[in-house]
């Protein structure tokens, strides 16, 4: 077993997806899912690689075809992209991990994602592509690599935990990996059993930066593992009456962020204005106003408050319109860098990578998925299933109609999120509120975190070459919902 770091590959590549009655599914009579039309036109911006015999060659792993099982895609699709979020590889392979033993799932999800990011990273399935190691293998026949990595397993836990996810019925990506986290969430969860939070409401027309760190605080009594260390970030909620002004505020945690899309030609940011823009509610959406004591229209306003490391941006491509879904083939142009400078409150490091891209192609009632991701050679790879091709316009590849979900990273150290280690929260790192600000929740000296490494107050490296970047403070004040 390696971790790959700063190691180069060359990859893995299946030319036919085959199928077998596997496990308790049902056996799926001659399928076979080629590259859709879209991939087809685009085909010539993939090259596939061939197979080289590793012979004392720098090597990087985790770059390996999944197979498909009748209609994963979807679930294909999501490991890919997750395998490649670094830190969370590490932390699992590393076994830096504990079960929550009070989990009703007894920890068999983690298990099995265990056993998978280990033969995606395993020795077996890394490759050589060093220029001097080609100078040795030129006059020998190249072999085309004929593996691949059955994720069976894992897969007959969720359908046992979920039947929606059975094989043969196309599924969403973005609700099969929120699933998947979400159960990861529970098994690793280092909160006690019988711990309680409160949900907190706030008055006022201008915003306590205390009330984010509060509500941040009762969240942590009950949600404490590395899925919150690495994918959660805060996101403030606003109610406005309308008739008398009154305004109301709650913090809450995101896993996703969940960006609305026009049916014209727009960008990644005016995506997120669209998201922070005030909705206003009436008939029978009103809302009790606190202060009037009746039903009110009202303006609503979600604006983002703190970042997550790993930001997971989720296109709202599916809608309802006329009582029939439909998807949404806007194009949406996004950075490889992505700036999130002006959307959110006092953050120092606001600069985030593209890593990695699932892709969606088809309707509202079919389609296929593929993913596009960056290995740690910083090279771009294409993943249909079994098939895996390196990317040579990433650009083009990646910044289409196709994208679905954008997956990433900060230039970042990594914190784990503690009650007895408030330092570490988002909300405390930085200087100037660190220094004049305290806490408002009260914290349990007594309650010790159980997981085998102790990372309170210690960034987490994640291995992805973090940059330590640094920008002049802004104060972002948030006042009435005009």
């Amino acid at each position: 077993m390696g971790s790959g770091q700063n190691r180069q590959l060359n990859v893995p590549v299946v030319y036919l997806e085959n199928h077998k009655n596997v496990g308790s599914y049902r056996f799926v009579q001659n399928q076979r899912q080629n590259i859709p039309k879209a991939y087809l036109k685009i085909e010539p911006n993939y090259q596939k690689i061939e197979r080289l015999e590793t012979i004392n060659s720098a090597v990087v792993h985790g770059v390996v075809g999944l197979k498909n099982l009748g209609n994963t895609c979807y679930f294909n699709t999501a490991i890919h992209c997750i395998s490649h979020t670094q830190p969370l590889v590490d932390y699992f392979l590393s076994k830096a991990y504990k079960i929550n033993s009070s989990c009703p799932t007894s920890g068999n999800i983690t298990k099995a994602f265990v056993s998978l990011m280990e033969q995606i990273w395993d020795d077996e399935n890394c490759f050589a592509e060093s220029k001097d190691f080609r100078l040795l293998v030129q006059g020998q026949k190249l072999k085309p690599y004929n593996k691949c990595i059955n994720p069976i397993k894992l897969l007959n836990l969720l359908q046992k935990y979920s039947k929606r996810f059975a094989l043969g019925d196309q599924e969403d990506c973005q609700e099969l990996l929120s699933y998947l986290l979400d159960l990861l969430h529970q098994e690793l969860n280092r909160s006690q059993p019988n711990s309680k939070s409160v949900t907190k409401d706030y008055t006022g027309e201008y915003i306590d930066p205390k009330w984010a760190a509060d509500s941040w605080g009762e969240h942590l009594k009950i949600n404490r593992s590395i899925i919150v260390d690495l994918f959660q970030g805060q996101l403030k909620s606003t109610c406005k009456c309308q008739e008398c002004g009154f305004q109301s505020h709650k913090f809450e945690p995101f896993l996703f962020l969940n960006l609305p899309i026009p049916k014209q030609k727009v960008s990644i940011y005016k995506c997120l204005d669209l998201f922070q823009e005030p909705e206003l509610l009436s008939g029978s959406c009103q809302w009790k106003c606190p202060n009037c004591k009746i039903n009110r229209d009202f303006k609503k306003q979600i604006q983002l408050w703190k970042l997550p490391n790993q930001l997971i941006i989720h296109l709202k491509r599916f809608e309802y319109q006329h009582r029939k879904q439909v998807k949404l083939n806007t194009v949406v142009e996004f950075p490889l860098e992505l700036d999130m400078a002006q959307y959110c409150v006092d953050q120092a490091i606001s600069c985030y990578q593209l890593y990695a891209v699932a892709q969606h192609d088809g309707s509202s009632y079919g389609g296929h998925y593929v993913a596009l991701c960056k290995a740690q050679n910083n090279t771009w790879y294409m993943y249909n299933d079994e098939q895996v091709f390196r990317i040579q316009d990433v650009k083009k590849m990646v910044q289409n109609e196709y994208a679905y979900m954008l997956f990433y990273q900060r230039y970042d150290n990594i914190y784990r999120q503690t009650l007895n280690k408030p330092e570490a929260w988002p909300h405390f790192r930085l200087p100037k509120i660190s220094q004049t600000t305290h806490l408002m929740v009260q914290t349990d000296r007594k309650s010790q975190d159980s997981s085998p490494i102790q990372l309170e107050s210690t960034p987490l490296d994640n291995q992805t070459g973090v940059i330590s970047q640094q920008r002049s403070q802004q104060d972002i004040k948030f006042n009435s919902i005009q």
